[in-house]
C-alpha cells in the first residue's frame, strides 16, 4: 500500500495537470469566440486566478469549520471536472 504522503501528492499533481489542460481548452474555445489568442489567454488567465484567490479567501474564513478538508478539496475537484466535461456542450 501507498503511503497517504504519496497519494496525496499524486492527487495535487494530477489536479494540476487537470488545471492547465481545462485551462488551455478554455483559451482555445473563447480565442474562437473573441478572435483573438492574447484577449482570450488573458482572461482565462484572470478568471483562472481570480477563481483561485476567491476560493482560497473562501476556504481561510471556514477553515477552522471544515471538519474533512480532503472530502470538501475531492467535492470541489469533482464539480471543476464535472463542468469541465459538460463545458463543451454549452
Amino acid at each position: 500500500m501507498y503511503p497517504p504522503v504519496l497519494l496525496l501528492s499524486l492527487a495535487f499533481f494530477l489536479s494540476g495537470i487537470s488545471g492547465l489542460v481545462y485551462e488551455t481548452m478554455w483559451s482555445r474555445y473563447l480565442g474562437l469566440f473573441v478572435g483573438h489568442t492574447a484577449y482570450a489567454q488573458a482572461s482565462v488567465l484572470i478568471l483562472f486566478l481570480g477563481g483561485v484567490a476567491l476560493g482560497a479567501l473562501w476556504v481561510a474564513k471556514r477553515a477552522e469549520v471544515i471538519r474533512r478538508p480532503l472530502v470538501v478539496y475531492a467535492a470541489v475537484e469533482l464539480a471543476v471536472g464535472v463542468g469541465g466535461i459538460l463545458f463543451h456542450d454549452l
